[in-house]
């Protein structure tokens, strides 16, 4: 059962409380640490951008096409559409020859607030290129074109493609094929489900590849690892979470929607997934700072870029600051 983990006040009085679950697992996915269920199954979304994109190096298609690590980074992005990913995407599509008629996304504008309202504001159109999975479809196109008689079927579960992604996350996350639950992600393609500690288990693997038997794919998740380090403004955008994580070098991290996070410690081999029940992304960053605080972790300019992120102050519809929110909880250690 999920806990609390997170606390609103509005004044001095409780109003809120925010439930989740987290697992802290250590090499061979031993549970460390958890708070709530740490086995609680539940969807990836986002978060399983980096082990989606693992055969799509298998196959080497990072390196027929020469990839560079930003647009590797991006493969595992949920970006804001930025003039940066939009640029890195289109390059993607250009050394591959697809176009971005080709995404089965709708067309929409930019997730970052500021482009959004100069596109409105200019009466710019709107374009698949912004959706921020582009960068997922970007390599599902290449993988699908690799493995299937017709890429269009790239977003379809029983295409090659889609099972080589099955296959290879049931490897990594160590659960079962059969076992692993599948529906369908906000843009399309299949999502998959498995315990918050085995997801904690894929993570701890993309910061440390060399706990990975299988050279081959430890080989593909070192370099997507340190992709989203040599150039983590393109898992996110600008002043994101994502950003504050993997711009240090020793942690690895991605967001999904609904209030999920995964992240890795390299010097520390720890895998870690956070499910906040409510689906409130907002409460990921205090979330994090206490889990990796608690975790002993020292490191000032990642926690102020934390305490940056919006959602730790309540505000009225005057702007006029009225309360906060805290993480309360302690983890549970695990012999």
């Amino acid at each position: 059962m999920s806990q609390v983990l997170v606390k609103g006040y509005r004044g001095k009085t409780l109003e809120t409380e925010h439930w989740g679950s987290i697992a802290v697992v250590g090499p061979e996915g031993k549970l460390l640490y958890s708070a709530g269920d740490p086995h609680l199954v539940s969807f990836y979304r986002s978060s399983s951008k980096p082990i989606q994109a693992v055969p799509l190096l298998l196959h080497g298609l990072d390196e027929k096409y020469q990839l560079t690590q930003q647009e590797l980074a991006v493969l595992c992005a949920s970006h804001l559409g930025e003039p940066i990913h939009v640029e890195t995407i289109l390059g993607i599509l250009k050394k591959a020859g697809f176009t971005e008629d080709d995404f089965i996304v709708k067309p929409i504008y930019p997730g970052n607030h500021q482009l959004f309202l100069e596109c409105v504001a200019k009466g710019m159109p709107k374009r698949k290129v912004y959706h921020n999975c582009t960068g997922k479809h970007s390599g599902l196109l290449m993988l699908c074109r690799e493995t299937d008689s017709d890429y269009h079927d790239y977003y379809k579960i029983e295409s090659n493609a889609q099972q080589e992604i099955l296959r290879c996350l049931a490897h990594i996350t160590q659960v079962p094929v059969d076992q692993i639950q599948i529906g369908i992600d906000g843009c399309g393609v299949p999502v998959f489900a498995v315990p918050l500690d085995h997801m904690a288990l894929s993570f701890l693997k993309l910061a440390c590849p060399q706990l990975e038997e299988d050279p081959a794919i430890a080989k593909a998740l070192d370099k997507l690892g340190h992709a989203m380090n040599a150039c983590p403004i393109m898992i996110r955008g600008s002043d994101s979470l994502c950003l504050a994580i993997n711009s240090d070098p020793n942690l690895v991290g991605k967001v999904g929607a609904l209030g999920v996070y995964c992240l890795g410690m390299r010097k520390e081999q720890l895998g870690i997934a956070i499910k906040m029940t409510d689906g409130n992304t907002d409460h990921l960053p205090m979330v994090i700072k206490s889990v990796l605080q608690q975790l002993g972790y020292n490191n000032p300019t990642l926690y102020a870029q934390l305490d940056a992120q919006p959602g730790w102050v309540m505000y009225n519809d005057n702007d006029t600051e009225v309360g906060k929110k805290v993480a309360d909880f302690q983890l549970v250690k695990h012999n």
